[in-house]
């Protein structure tokens, strides 16, 4: 229906196919991971399709505290089913599957109101249910294959088959070539007003002390990012703390759509110096940036583009690809290579790390703007 509708085309779709039969989830949510199609059109292409309405990221943000009760986040999370008001004696429920008269039926009998199902995206689903009921996304096990690279993700020592992944499309001409997950639209605008450190020309290459403290736990490592007064300095952490068990570690910020050297350890600070490459060069830090997950696996040369020379990358390694954002705004990328197998079993470690340094860089904003006159 979305090809006879002209919203994809045969070419697309038959990638999304692919893309679902090795990664799972919904055909929408392949497309829209694809970059073929955004959460919004999507939205409304169902909606009326189905001739159901479909729900806002607007009116999930709005949701009242006691409509949320009618529901557990066991229940939310099984039947991907979100409450979203109570109205003449009805209840409106987005669903990432209206069409489920069975789970229609159960929501009925929980509820005791009948249930009016609204349409949902299963991304804009995940969504909801993390900020609602603080439901983790479970993120799938799949092995990544772009020109001339590969990259597996590992959890718990599992693996899939083979996906396919095309670089997203540039949101906007001339922005960054990623798509950042909102509520509902895409947030490109400029970083400057949310990190400090992007204010300054494109730094130089930074490079921390070599010596190292005794070993950071996960606990150390969010005091020292509690007590830490500004943005280099929490990266500082970061890179630190990755260094225990990875051999290279380096950051990168995000400028108008380029990844700039910042800093890190265990890399030549001189051939690091002035390094810049585009954002739609590299398929997999885009692909980082724009879900917000850990990639961390086998990485081939080809996968850095022409960082993999100033890393030190000349055969593949195992490698990790950690995003830093701020909410939903990208801001760089902190990419570590020749990990311990010890560090890939502890991959749930980087997951937390990249939620800290989230937090950690909005507090220190925060701070700037209660302290600007």
């Amino acid at each position: 229906m979305l090809v006879e509708a002209g919203v994809i085309d045969r070419t697309q779709l038959n990638e999304a196919l692919r893309h679902q039969a090795h990664a799972g989830g919904r055909l929408g949510s392949n497309l829209v991971e694809l970059g073929f199609i955004d959460e919004r059109t999507l939205a409304t292409f169902l909606s009326k399709q189905l001739s159901i309405p479909a729900v806002t990221a607007a009116s999930i943000d709005r949701i009242k505290p006691q409509v949320l009760e009618y529901l557990s986040a066991a229940v939310a999370e099984r039947l991907r089913a979100l409450p979203i008001r109570e109205d003449a004696g009805k209840l409106w429920v987005a669903m990432t599957d209206p069409t489920d008269k069975h789970a229609i039926a159960e929501l009925e009998k929980l509820v005791r109101l009948p249930v009016r199902p609204m349409v949902s995206p299963e991304l804009l689903m995940q969504y909801a249910l993390e900020k609602h009921y603080k439901v983790r996304r479970k993120p799938r096990v799949v092995e990544v294959r772009t020109t001339g690279s590969d990259l597996l993700y590992i959890e718990d020592g599992t693996r899939s088959a083979p996906r396919v992944a095309s670089p997203p499309r540039p949101a906007v001409a001339g922005g960054p070539a990623v798509y950042l997950p909102s509520t509902g639209s895409m947030e490109v605008d400029a970083l400057d007003a949310v990190t400090g450190y992007l204010d300054e020309a494109p730094p130089v290459a930074h490079v921390a002390p070599a010596a190292l403290p005794s070993v950071l736990t996960m606990q150390a490592v969010a005091e020292q990012l509690a007590a830490a007064s500004s943005d280099e300095a929490v990266l500082d952490v970061a890179a630190r703390f990755l260094a225990q068990d990875i051999q290279r570690v380096w950051v990168f910020l995000l400028r108008n759509g380029e990844l700039w050297s910042w800093g890190g350890r265990g890399v030549n600070p001189s051939a690091m110096n002035g390094k810049h490459v585009a954002m739609n060069e590299l398929a997999l830090v885009a692909q980082a940036l724009s879900t917000g997950e850990v990639l961390a696996g086998r990485l081939q040369p080809a996968a850095l583009g022409r960082l993999a020379e100033p890393l030190g990358v000349t055969n593949e390694v195992l490698g990790v690809i950690i995003p830093v954002r701020i909410g939903k705004h990208a801001v760089g990328v902190i990419i570590g290579v020749d990990l311990t197998l010890d560090a890939m079993r502890r991959k749930g470690e980087f997951d937390k790390l990249t939620l800290k340094l989230d937090q950690a860089l909005h507090i220190n904003y925060l701070r700037r703007m209660l302290l600007a006159p």
